[in-house]
């Protein structure tokens, strides 16, 4: 009986035991399942990806370098972006070699791809070009900028002049037969580079220059225009393939982003294609200008540092210096209005008795009753806010510059909920950011920072609010005559384009005297040393009292017991004399009276 129970027992504990085991498997698989199929889910495809040489021939504004040897221009970026569409990356060569020695590499078989040629029939039957242009150049005969007498379609004002031309230019025979056929004779010089042939222009060596340009050289003004140039990417004709590669990721990029072409051209020519060349009118109205001795009447605000602002009498800023050298290029004189404070300025504003204001900030003004016409941006600066350090609260209540219409409309669109508090000068500004009464100020990046450098306690910090910009642009008085707005918006936009980094970097890099005060605030550790300098100065000051004091007790008690024993030895001195004079005194009568005595 015991053993048919024993039986059953032992047949229930295998059955119970077969059941967990059962059920471990399955929750063994239902686990190890997503490994399983972990283990076994493809991988990221890789793909055999060749790279290419690419000829990299300095060229200004299409291949260009820097001095930490970083790749820029209009050529790079196309050919990086191309290969954005292809299983393949570019290596880039050549930067120390002329054009010709790069399509001598091409045609060696050093390189692979030439980035810019123009083709010719000779060309065409060694190598292979692609279906799109890389770029379309313009062969134009251009004169020194300021040269007057040569007149664009005055063909009599071209006669005997001395013309510069590459010695190997495709357009030379089909310039010299325009010339033939326009009855012209000139005197020819031929030059090996583009770089000599500039230089022989503006070094006057030749009156005129033909070359294929992108965008006309800023020291250059086009007479006449003989038509584009279309320039491709070249390969060796057994690379077909490659081209035929090439031109389906152009398609792509066409399709992608359709105005690669015009963004790449206004980035890297679009400056130097804005026309910067004076009118007849501009130029005339300039020549009288100058003849006359005019001056130009300006206003600047005063407190806007480090844009513009007064120091010692002197009108200084961003702002004024790109000012003063584009006068100075115009060769016109000129005078600062005096504006000691935001409401003369106002004043002068209103009266309309500038003919340029240096700093507006929004489109075409009117103040009063005086209307402006602004010029082109000439300086794009990014915004900050300046924050109390120890604040890191969202932002509730803002406070900004009363006049500046730009950074309000920047607050609303950002922080469309946020209290504006408005500020007649930087010093409120500054006072209520510290105080909380505000979270925090917008203004531009350099002012802000400005600000927060010159805080001597360093309670300040600034943060830059990405993605927001304000232009800067001057505005001509509307009555001033038009051909003025003319000659000073394309003069100013030139100035701009080459000194406005190095007249930023004189600001804002600019180092301001830092005082004691403020360098305390900056290392507060330097307190306590401080402190504890000055109570262990003081401590040692007691004690060097104290020290003198006890020194000075010491001496009079020696000087009263050098005294003492002085008067004692004269005591002993005076007894002792007075007892010799004793002893003689007895001596001599008694010496008689025994005398006297022995006598009888």
């Amino acid at each position: 009986m015991y053993k048919e129970r024993f039986s059953g027992a032992g047949f229930f504990c295998r059955k119970r035991a077969a059941q967990f085991v059962s059920m471990l498997l399955a929750c063994f698989m239902i686990f190890a399942s997503p490994f399983a199929g972990t283990a076994a889910a493809a991988e990221i495809p890789h793909v055999e990806t060749p790279d290419y040489k690419v000829t990299y021939y300095a060229f200004d504004c299409f291949n260009m370098m820097d001095e930490n040897g970083r790749r820029y221009g209009y050529g790079y970026e196309m050919m990086q972006d191309i290969s954005n569409y292809l299983q393949c990356t570019f290596s880039y060569v050549g930067y120390d070699k002329s054009a010709a020695e790069c399509i001598d590499l091409l045609r060696n078989g050093e390189v692979d791809i030439y980035t810019a040629a123009r083709k010719t029939p000779e060309r065409e039957q060694e190598f292979a070009f692609s279906t799109h242009p890389a770029i379309t150049a313009y062969t134009c005969m251009n004169v020194k900028v300021g040269n007057t007498s040569i007149v664009a379609g005055d063909y009599s004002t071209y006669e005997g002049i001395t013309i510069g031309l590459l010695q190997r230019h495709t357009y030379n025979d089909k310039f010299l037969q325009w010339a033939e056929n326009k009855g012209l004779t000139f005197e020819i010089r031929y030059y090996e580079t583009p770089t000599e042939l500039s230089k022989a222009l503006v070094n006057g060596e030749v009156d005129a220059l033909v070359n294929s340009y992108m965008g006309t050289p800023k020291d250059e003004t086009t007479i006449e225009n003989f038509g584009e140039t279309p320039y491709y990417i070249m390969a060796r004709k057994k690379d077909q393939s490659l081209i035929d590669s090439i031109d389906r990721a152009i398609d792509q990029m066409n399709i992608e982003v359709p105005n690669w072409r015009s963004d790449l051209y206004n980035q890297y020519y679009g400056a130097q294609a804005l026309s910067a060349d004076l009118s007849d009118s501009e130029q005339a109205l300039l020549n009288r200008l100058k003849e006359e001795n005019a001056v130009i009447k300006a206003v600047l605000a005063p407190d806007s540092a480090p844009y513009s602002y007064y120091s010692d009498g002197e009108c200084q800023g961003i702002t004024a210096d790109i000012f003063k050298v584009t006068a100075e290029r115009l060769g016109l004189q000129y005078e600062f209005l005096p504006a000691v404070d935001r409401e003369s300025y106002l004043e002068i504003l209103t009266s309309g008795e500038a003919d340029v204001w240096l700093d507006a900030d929004i489109e075409n003004p009117t103040v009063g009753e005086t209307r402006y016409r602004t010029t082109k941006p000439f300086l794009k600066t990014s915004v900050s806010l300046l924050r109390n350090r120890r604040a890191y609260s969202g932002i509730q209540r803002l406070t900004v510059m009363s006049y500046d219409v730009t950074v309000k409309e920047i607050i609303a669109a950002n922080w469309p909920g946020a209290e504006i508090v408005t500020a007649e000068t930087t010093e409120e500004i500054v006072r209520s950011v510290v105080t909380g009464e505000v979270d925090g100020a917008l203004l531009t990046t350099y002012t802000a920072q400005k600000l927060a450098r010159e805080d001597m306690q360093n309670r300040l910090r600034t943060d830059i609010f990405q993605g927001s910009f304000v232009n800067l642009q001057m505005a001509v008085n509307a009555e001033v005559d038009r051909d003025f707005y003319g000659l000073w918006g394309k003069t100013l936009s030139k100035v701009s384009a080459e000194i406005q980094d190095n007249v930023v970097q004189k600001y804002v890099d600019e180092m301001p005297t830092t005082t004691v005060i403020q360098y305390l605030f900056d290392h507060p550790i330097l307190w306590v040393i401080l402190a504890s300098a000055i109570m262990a100065s003081v401590f040692f000051g007691i004690l060097y009292s104290q020290s003198a004091k006890s020194r000075d007790r010491q001496k009079a008690i020696s000087d009263e017991l050098a005294a003492a024993l002085d008067e004692a030895r004269a005591a002993t001195v005076a007894k002792n004399e007075f007892f010799s004079k004793m002893s003689h005194d007895i001596r001599t009568p008694l010496n008689v009276v025994l005398g006297m005595t022995q006598i009888a």
